[in-house]
C-alpha cells in the first residue's frame, strides 16, 4: 500500500498510525502522548493533528497519534494551515 505525507510517497504493508510513518519518514508533528505526568489517552490533547484527504476525496483533521494510514491517503503535517491548527490546541 502507498500513501504521501507531505508529497512524498511512504509505501507500508501492516497498520500504522499517521504519527508512527510521519516519523519513519523524519517528520515532526508535535505531540504530548509520552508525556507522562499528564497520564492521558492518545488522541485527547489534538496537538498532533493533520490535515487528512483520503483516497475517496473526503478531507479531514484528524488526531495522527490514533489514526491508521491507508492505501492513497494524503496527509498534510507541515503546512501554515497545518501548523495553525496545532497552536490552537496549545491555547486550548
Amino acid at each position: 500500500m502507498r500513501a504521501y505525507i507531505n508529497n512524498k510517497p511512504f509505501d507500508f504493508d501492516e497498520e500504522i498510525t499517521i504519527l508512527e510513518a510521519a516519523r519513519k519518514m523524519g517528520f515532526f508533528i508535535p505531540t504530548l502522548c509520552a508525556f507522562q505526568p499528564l497520564n492521558h489517552t492518545p488522541g485527547t490533547c489534538a496537538l498532533c493533528i493533520v490535515r487528512v484527504i483520503r483516497a475517496d476525496g473526503q478531507e479531514l483533521t484528524l488526531t495522527s497519534c490514533k489514526t491508521p494510514l491507508e492505501d492513497g491517503m494524503h496527509v498534510d503535517t507541515i503546512s501554515s494551515a497545518v501548523k495553525k491548527l496545532q497552536r490552537k490546541q496549545v491555547e486550548l
